[in-house]
């Protein structure tokens, strides 16, 4: 192997799964794992919820951490935003939290994150550049009742969408293409 170690297997609990893998840097390993906690001491209607979390190891370290757990109370925290280049050992999650909708610098060895970004109630989706700067923000605007692609940079505004809910996003994206000239869809 290139590290000149053993290969390492992972494997979850019983009662957990390991839904992805991806790398977030060439020493970062992140894995997508979901178990079903059992709530109903807290809710008679919920007896299964679904808990999805990253699980960030350091392959050349045997270390690993939870991301977001001690920070963000949310039931799925799997949404990398960035994994800029120019902060090793740190991503940009996207979580909503008690104060809201925002984006977090995390540091993948530790799992904690610091606020980066907090949304706006009506802004629906926002996407990082490279260097974990928010370039686009996908928001309602209850005003025109439509739906609103605003760039970061430059504060140009474009209308995507038309729609009397503010519940339905009529965008996703994957991401830039072509060097950062274009938005993939």
């Amino acid at each position: 192997d290139a590290l000149g170690k053993k290969p390492v297997v992972y494997t979850s609990p019983p009662d957990q799964r390991i839904e992805n893998l991806f790398w977030a840097g060439p020493d970062w390993l992140l894995l997508h794992v979901n178990r079903n906690a059992d709530v109903k001491a807290t809710s008679d209607n919920i007896s299964l919820l679904r808990l999805d979390r990253l699980l960030a190891n350091n392959v050349r370290t045997g270390k690993s951490s939870i991301l977001l757990e001690k920070d963000v109370p949310q039931v799925d925290l799997t949404d990398v935003a960035a994994t800029p280049g120019s902060w090793p050992g740190e991503i940009v999650m996207r979580a909503t939290s008690d104060y809201g909708v925002g984006a977090y610098r995390v540091d993948l060895s530790t799992g904690r994150g610091k606020v980066l970004e907090r949304y706006s109630p009506l802004t629906m989706h926002m996407l990082f550049d490279e260097a974990g700067s928010p370039v686009l923000e996908l928001k309602y605007d209850r005003k025109q009742r439509s739906y609103v692609l605003m760039s970061r940079k430059d504060g140009v505004e474009y209308v995507v969408g038309e729609d009397e809910s503010d519940e339905i996003s009529p965008l996703d994206w994957a991401g830039y293409i072509d060097g950062g000239n274009k938005l993939a869809g």
